[in-house]
């Protein structure tokens, strides 16, 4: 039950545009995003000339207005992943309908059968504190969990931070935010306490990423990546620290009543 409730929560504030008012739904468990911290700049120190390499601290990014997108690549510096193997890529590209052959709405051995032998699925009943479903290892590293949170047998969630796995145009977990909003487009930032501390990239233009895909996104050392003046239940920014990368990739539906019904 628990899951559904933060499943829910997850996809519902995120299909409202993350609305200042907050959900209605009490948080449950923890998440490795939940504690807030509140990151703080100064302008940055001009150093004398010396034979000793010496570096400043950069500003906070203010995200600005595009014209048109330019595709960037993944960067993989400041963050850990689930692991180390090199999955092949090229099949599992993020879609609006799952992760490559791996489609919403697909039970375990639909998954298994669609990614072939190279896969293991495996089942998980704590996958990011919430949620039960399986996770997807290739070489027995963990490539992409999978919720299954509104009955028992059909995926309404797949959720990656393995770097091999992207977008079309190459933005992955672990890319930065400034590659990211070049390729995509401008937006803000915002977390909220009802949704377990999670913090998401909300673009201007939702049109730029598939539909169903959501991005959650972090300091390279944990801790939010956006620059907050509040602590509200409910917090949004446009600015973010120049460190802050792309945690996660959701894809998500919701039940048949839902907003956005998972494939049957």
């Amino acid at each position: 039950m628990r899951a559904r409730i933060i499943i829910l929560a997850v996809v519902g504030w995120l299909a409202a545009g993350c609305s200042s008012s907050p959900l209605d739904v009490t948080a449950i468990g923890t998440d490795d995003s939940t504690t807030v911290a509140v990151a703080t700049t100064s302008a940055p120190t001009t150093l004398a000339p010396t034979t000793v390499a010496t570096s400043t601290t950069a500003a906070p990014t203010t995200i600005p207005p595009t014209t048109a997108p330019a595709t960037s690549a993944p960067s993989t510096t400041n963050v850990a992943t689930t692991g180390t193997s090199t999955p092949p890529t090229a099949t599992l590209v993020i879609t609006e309908f799952g992760i490559g052959p791996a489609l919403l709405g697909m039970t375990a051995d639909e998954t298994q059968s669609a990614l072939g032998s190279e896969f293991s699925v495996v089942a998980q009943d704590d996958i990011r504190v919430d949620f039960s479903g399986f996770n997807i290892l290739y070489d027995g590293d963990i490539v992409f969990s999978a919720a299954i949170s509104f009955d028992g047998d059909f995926v309404d969630a797949f959720i990656t931070d393995h770097p091999g796995v992207a977008f079309a145009n190459g933005i992955a977990p672990s890319s930065g935010l400034a590659g990211m909003v070049a390729a995509f487009g401008p937006g803000n930032l915002s977390f909220s306490y009802d949704n377990e501390g999670r913090e998401f990239f909300n673009f201007d233009d939702d049109s730029v990423v598939p539909r169903n895909a959501s991005i959650e996104t972090q300091l390279g050392d944990g801790g939010h990546a956006g620059l907050y003046t509040t602590d509200d239940t409910f917090n949004q920014t446009a600015e973010f620290d120049p460190n802050g990368v792309v945690k996660a990739i959701w894809v998500t539906c919701t039940p048949p009543e839902g907003f956005n019904p998972c494939p049957q």
